[in-house]
C-alpha cells in the first residue's frame, strides 16, 4: 500500500508520505515522512522491533540507541559487556523466570530493561565530522600509499554482500 496525503487546514498544510512495505510476505515495515514542522524540530527515528523488544535509533545518521527488552540477567550482562558506555534501567524484574513466546517461539525472560547508550548530536555536525575524517583518510592515503583507508572501493560490495547475506538469514528464520 503507497498512501500520498496533503490536508490543508486553517493554520498550516500537513503534508506527509507514508508507505507499508510486506517484506518477503511476512514482515510489515511502515515508513512515514512528515513535512509539517519547522526545522529546530527536525529530527529522525528508526524504530525496530523484535520478539524481545524493540529498538529506536535516533537522527539519520544514528547516533543514539535505545533498547527495551524481556531479558534474561545473563542477556542483559552481554548487552551491558555489547554497549559499555550504557545506562541499563531494570524496569521489571521476577524472582522465577517467565514464559512468553514471541513469533511462536518460546521467550524465559526474568528482567525488562531499558538500555540508552550514545549523544544526540546536531546531524550538520555530524555530517561535518564524517566528511572531514573521510577526505583526511584520503589525504593521508594519496601521502602514503600503505595507509589503510576505511573507505576504499571494496566497501560498496561488501555492504552489498552484507544486505544479501542479512536477507539470506532473514528467509531462513521466517
Amino acid at each position: 500500500m503507497i498512501r500520498y496525503q496533503q490536508q490543508e487546514q486553517t493554520l498550516f498544510t500537513f503534508y506527509s508520505s507514508s508507505i507499508l512495505l510486506i517484506y518477503d510476505g511476512n514482515a510489515p515495515v511502515h515508513f512515514f515522512h512528515g513535512f509539517n514542522q519547522p526545522r529546530v524540530l527536525d529530527r529522525q527515528q528508526m524504530r525496530l522491533q523484535f520478539e524481545r523488544g524493540d529498538v529506536t535509533l535516533e537522527e539519520w545518521v544514528p547516533n543514539r540507541l535505545v533498547l527495551h527488552a524481556a531479558c534474561t540477567r545473563t542477556e542483559c550482562d552481554s548487552l551491558q559487556a555489547l554497549f559499555p558506555a550504557s545506562t541499563i534501567t531494570v524496569l521489571e524484574q521476577w524472582d522465577e523466570p517467565q514464559h512468553a513466546r514471541g513469533r511462536f517461539e518460546p521467550i524465559e525472560f526474568d528482567l525488562k530493561v531499558r538500555l540508552d547508550t550514545g549523544v544526540i548530536q546536531p546531524k550538520l555536525s555530524v555530517y561535518e565530522d564524517l566528511i572531514r575524517a573521510m577526505f583526511e583518510d584520503q589525504l593521508h592515503w594519496l601521502a602514503d600509499r600503505s595507509h589503510k583507508r576505511k573507505i576504499d572501493s571494496r566497501n560498496a560490495t561488501q555492504s552489498l554482500a552484507a544486505a544479501v547475506d542479512a536477507d539470506r538469514m532473514a528467509k531462513r528464520r521466517a
